[in-house]
């Protein structure tokens, strides 16, 4: 680490060690400042040191694992380098197992190795789709086994599924790993083909009467496979359908629910309302009474031959007689807004 501190260091940076730790054998990089405090202070133009050092320190698979400074890569070292990368490629394309890596929408991000017997491409246009692609003997399975392994951190494993294929069939191991490090494979998912032979069986004797009944009973097994797979999908279906079920019950007796409290607040505002209405017909019955009050007191006033006028705090007139009338000027003084005064 102390080659690796050095070299990133600006020249003139200062290194803090704690107590316990020293420069060691690198003390030619560093100038102690306080050697009780443990820091140091970074050369300048320490030959023999940064890259070189670090290569030194940290070797990568294609150079020795003795340590010993390369000042420089040769030719030699180059053409070892490409070709174990050439190896390391023909060695995954060739004897490493075919598989996929798929993301959250199934579509195929990488491929290794052939994968041609178990993904073919689909008619029409071009798709890249996983659950397009995969060969019919295993679309099924894997999209169960995609959904399990998204929702849990160990592999699922299945063992001897069988692919139809021209020259007969082929039975595939399958492995399903969910991803969530590192950042770069978070979310994805590999799929690992592994072609396996078929499980041998006894032939029965007689002949191609014994073929015949061999292959009737591989087909029942085929069939029986199928009917578990298909009841284990229905089993999970189910599951699905009834957890929905119960989400929609939850959600109906919410909506019953605030429907009540609709219903109670609406009764509320009908009996707010029939209040309302018997209040203003109270009203509408005082305000006849009134009018029916102020047109008797009128007629009075204007039956009787008495001057009289009626007047507020402030001595403006509010209502008179035709009698006073002719004695005071009313109407002017009521039009110019004064007072009797």
């Amino acid at each position: 680490m102390i080659p690796l501190f050095h070299y990133i260091l600006r020249p003139g940076g200062v290194l803090v060690l704690g107590t316990a730790e020293t420069a060691g054998r690198f003390n030619n990089l560093f100038n102690p400042i306080n050697a009780k405090l443990r820091t140091y202070l970074s050369k300048d133009g320490v030959t023999g040191t940064g890259a070189d050092l670090l290569l030194q320190s940290f070797p990568s698979r294609s150079r020795a694992t003795k340590e010993s400074a390369v000042p420089t890569a040769s030719k030699s070292d180059h053409a070892s380098e490409v070709l174990q990368t050439a190896a390391d490629y023909v060695l995954l394309q060739t004897y490493a197992p075919a598989a996929v890596v798929v993301n959250t929408d199934g579509d195929i991000v990488y491929i290794s190795g052939r994968t041609g017997k178990y993904l073919e491409p689909a008619a029409g246009k071009a798709d890249w789709n996983f659950h397009a692609m995969v060969r019919e003997g295993l679309r099924t399975p894997l999209a169960n086994a995609l959904k399990r392994a998204a929702e849990q951190d160990q592999p699922v494993q299945m063992q001897g599924l069988p692919v139809e294929l021209s020259a007969g069939t082929q039975y595939v191991d399958v492995t399903v790993q969910a991803f969530h490090e590192p950042p770069a494979l978070d979310g994805t998912m590999m799929v690992v083909f592994r072609d396996v032979p078929p499980v041998p069986t006894k032939r029965p004797r007689g002949g191609k009467q014994g073929t015949r009944e061999q292959s009737r009973a591989e087909e029942i097994q085929r069939y029986q496979n199928e009917v578990q797979r298909l009841r284990e999908e229905s089993r999970a279906s189910h599951e699905e359908l009834q957890s929905t079920n119960e989400e929609l019950q939850s959600t109906n007796e919410e909506l019953q629910s605030a429907n009540e409290e609709l219903s109670t607040s609406k009764e509320e505002m009908q009996s707010m309302n029939e209040e309302l209405q018997a209040i203003n017909a109270e009203l509408r019955t005082k305000l006849d009474d009134l009018a029916l009050a102020q047109s008797d007191m009128q007629n009075v006033l204007n039956s009787i031959e008495i001057a009289i006028l009626f007047l507020d705090s402030d001595l403006n007139v509010r209502r008179y007689t035709d009698r006073a009338a002719d004695i005071i000027n009313l109407r002017g003084v009521i039009s110019a807004g004064r007072s009797v005064t």
